[in-house]
């Protein structure tokens, strides 16, 4: 019996385009620190890596690594996975479910790390004032718009190619 070949996926391309908009959105602004007009603009890239601008020093969050490298892992597997001539019911899956994996990786820290920022500002009195000091901008709620899209791309996949 020979195998399925499937010429497009609907999932695929949707999780590729959501795993590069996730990469773009990782460079810029991810939190905005500060008031009124003296607000200072931190993105992924700062948040992860601790080099805040103008070379000031902020604790890096290393967790929040896991979303550039699986957004990477997802795009290379994906672009592979169209690439190949001889793709089978089977490989569409095998690349659903990585892109399951690997979209609910990325939403998971960023997630673990909003809700441990909000735990840290709800310690004390302090922390609730310099809550308001602290807001979200457009490039994390993208990103995690962007991770759950890789996911449910996955998931459309799985859905449309669960029976191999």
């Amino acid at each position: 019996m020979q195998p399925q070949h499937k010429p497009k996926s609907l999932g695929q391309i949707i999780g590729l385009l959501a795993a590069l908009i996730v990469l773009v959105c990782f460079f810029i602004p991810w939190l905005e620190v500060g008031f009124s007009l003296l607000k200072v603009t931190l993105s992924g890239w700062q948040l992860a890596s601790g080099s805040g601008p103008a070379e000031m020093k902020v604790p890096g969050v290393m967790s929040l690594w896991l979303v550039p490298l699986s957004m990477v892992v997802t795009a290379i597997i994906i672009v592979g996975s169209l690439m190949n001539a001889h793709r089978t019911v089977a490989s569409v899956r095998s690349t659903a479910l990585l892109m399951l994996m690997l979209g609910g990786v990325s939403a998971l820290a960023l997630l673990y790390n909003y809700f441990d920022l909000n735990h840290q500002f709800n310690r004390d009195v302090m922390g609730m004032l310099a809550q308001n000091l602290v807001s979200y901008a457009p490039g994390w709620a993208v990103s995690l718009l962007g991770s759950l899209a890789v996911l449910a791309g996955g998931a459309i996949d799985l859905g449309s190619h669960g029976r191999a």
